[in-house]
Parts: structure tokens; C-alpha cells; sequence
């Protein structure tokens, strides 16, 4: 063989070589992510768009208002921008607003994060209850926060490392260093 031809063949080898390791990477790529990714594919995207969300019984449990939605069918969650909701179970609802939101569909849950508030109108002020992180649980009818919360009803605040309230019961939890500032409410006029 000549030096012509071993060059000729060598260049050839390289060559084959370089194409079967593009052609083997890109199919690994196209796997990898058609694998890893599915559960990040959007199927429908909404802008201001609002929802109400019916119990079992036909009655109207939740109003739910938000600039953008997008939903991913995969997982079926929807992530949801400044969210303004309201809660409707019982006589006085609960209002509020966070930063974004995630519904989960699977397991009937509203999570809430940043800058978490909600309120309820109440003969003896509004309670306001404040946290970065608060989920609302549809079967249970229980809105939990695990992280620090805080509650103000009329000038006494109370925060607690977590907090449980119990909606149909209007009954709430705080747990674990839970301080609280004590002031006397506002007399009423007599009527």
C-alpha cells in the first residue's frame, strides 16, 4: 500500500468515527429529552382568567382569579400568577392572594407561595393570616402552612412555626415557638 492510499483510508476511519459519535449523542439527546421532559410540556396556557370550583354536593367552594395559567398534563398541575381567591364553605369566606400558586389536581390541593395572605371578615375584627407557604387541602377543608405564619385579629398578633386551620370548624393551630403581642380591642359603642 502507498502513503497515498493509508492516508486516504486513515482520513476515511476518522471520519467514520466522528459521524457515528454525532449520530449516537444525538439520539442520546433526543431521549434524554423526550424522557426527562415530559412532565414540563405545556398543553394549555390561560391569561386572566378566573374559575369556580364546585364541591360534591353543587355548591360553590372556591373562586379562583389569576393573570396566567399554565397547565401541564403530564403531572396535572397548573401553575398560576398572583392568584386572588376566595374560599366559600362558610358564612364569612376567606379572601386572599400570593405570589404564584400550583393546583394539583391529583390530590385536590391550591399551594400558595409568597408573600401568602388571606383574610375573613369576623365580628371582633379581620383576621388576617400571613406566610410565605400555605396549602389548601379541597378534602380535607384545611389550609396548612409548614413554614413560619402569622395571625392578627384587632391588634393582637400571634406566629408560630407552622399553623393548621380546620375551615368548616373556623378553628386554627399554631405550633412550635408560637409568641403572640396582646392588646385590649376597641370598645364598641353602646347601641
Amino acid at each position: 500500500m502507498n502513503r497515498k492510499t493509508v492516508w486516504l483510508l486513515a482520513g476515511l476511519t476518522l471520519l467514520l468515527v466522528l459521524a457515528a459519535q454525532w449520530w449516537s449523542s444525538r439520539n442520546d439527546d433526543d431521549n434524554a429529552v423526550t424522557d426527562s421532559d415530559t412532565s414540563q410540556l405545556i398543553d394549555y396556557a390561560l391569561t386572566n382568567f378566573s374559575a369556580e370550583v364546585f364541591n360534591a354536593e353543587g355548591e360553590l367552594e372556591l373562586t379562583l382569579a389569576a393573570p396566567s395559567l399554565k397547565h401541564y398534563a403530564e403531572r396535572r398541575q397548573a401553575e398560576i400568577t398572583r392568584p386572588e381567591f376566595q374560599l366559600l364553605q362558610q358564612q364569612s369566606p376567606w379572601n386572599g392572594q400570593a405570589a404564584a400558586g400550583t393546583i394539583d389536581r391529583n390530590h385536590q390541593q391550591l399551594s400558595l407561595s409568597g408573600q401568602v395572605e388571606l383574610k375573613q371578615d369576623h365580628p371582633d375584627g379581620v383576621i388576617v393570616l400571613e406566610s410565605e407557604f400555605i396549602r389548601y387541602d379541597r378534602e380535607r377543608q384545611q389550609l396548612h402552612s409548614p413554614d413560619v405564619a402569622r395571625v392578627r385579629q384587632a391588634g393582637t398578633e400571634l406566629h408560630g412555626g407552622t399553623l393548621t386551620v380546620w375551615v368548616e370548624e373556623q378553628r386554627a393551630e399554631l405550633q412550635n415557638d408560637v409568641q403572640g403581642t396582646y392588646r385590649a380591642a376597641a370598645r364598641r359603642p353602646a347601641e
